[in-house]
């Protein structure tokens, strides 16, 4: 079975953790965040990702929450949806993103090294500048069945 047809289906996600040179982590959307990846067989890739205990809005008309609201709601909430392809010579998934809550990611590659091991998939980014260090992130995944 190729590489991509292991990745496809629905993923869970265990953890989320910054890693930084010196080998420090932090998990950006605390310690138990939730998450759900997504890869189709037509190719397509989705990723939703939050931090659990986000503040509740005072309203349910989301053009009515203030300002501290809409602050939690975007901190804690991160997706993005596009097409993927697998390079198994390099080891990477690539995520070609088509839209984006953090809009500076739309029309970006998102390049990730995979490691597959039975219903578990950890993926990392390459370090970048991230949060005043250069840093890589960490997620892994498991299947959700």
């Amino acid at each position: 079975m190729s590489v991509r047809d292991s990745l496809l289906g629905s993923w869970n996600l265990i953890s989320f953790d910054f890693v930084r040179e010196d080998g420090a982590t932090a998990q950006p959307y605390g310690d138990r965040p939730q998450g759900q990846l997504l890869y189709t067989p037509e190719g397509r890739m989705g990723v939703h990702i939050q931090r659990r205990n986000r503040l509740v809005a005072h309203t349910d008309d989301w053009t009515e929450a203030t300002l501290q609201e809409i602050e939690s709601a975007f901190r804690g909430f991160i997706a993005y949806a596009g097409s993927f392809t697998v390079d198994e010579e390099q080891g990477c998934v690539y995520h070609d993103v088509e839209l984006a809550s953090w809009m500076n990611q739309e029309g970006t590659r998102q390049v990730r090294s995979y490691e597959l091991a039975g219903d578990d998939l950890t993926l990392r980014a390459a370090p970048r500048f991230l949060a005043g260090a250069m840093t890589s992130t960490r997620l892994v995944w498991e299947r959700l069945r």
